[in-house]
């Protein structure tokens, strides 16, 4: 439990408070569920596509939180969508990185503007 406990810590899932040693030039923000910035919050799959949003949070169980955060998908990390794919696979850009999500999922990733 300790070391689940400290995992949510270090990708920011279990508070809004920069880690440590960091200033805001350096240090992406962090927004915890429920916190001020995910009450103006969006589904991404409501988003446009080309908008550059930030992650709010993720509305869904710990094994896809875990997933998507391995993949580079956290709070306060900057996106751009690619492509809606309605119908079909959501597409976002995570820094060079492409991901490919299922409507499903972009409906519980909440996001804010950039």
């Amino acid at each position: 439990m300790r070391l689940f406990k400290s995992w949510r810590v270090r990708w920011g899932w279990a508070g809004s408070a920069p880690a440590e040693g960091c200033s805001a030039v350096d240090c992406e923000p962090t927004v915890a569920a429920g916190g001020p910035a995910a009450s103006r919050a969006i589904p991404l799959a409501d988003a446009l596509t080309g908008q550059e949003l930030v992650l709010a949070e993720i509305n869904d169980h710990r094994r896809l939180q875990h997933r998507l955060a391995e993949l580079g998908l956290r709070p306060g990390v900057r996106i751009k969508i690619i492509s809606r794919g309605r119908p079909g696979p959501f597409i976002i850009a995570i820094h060079d990185t492409r991901l490919v999500l299922g409507q499903g999922m972009a409906k519980t990733v909440k996001v804010f503007l950039a």
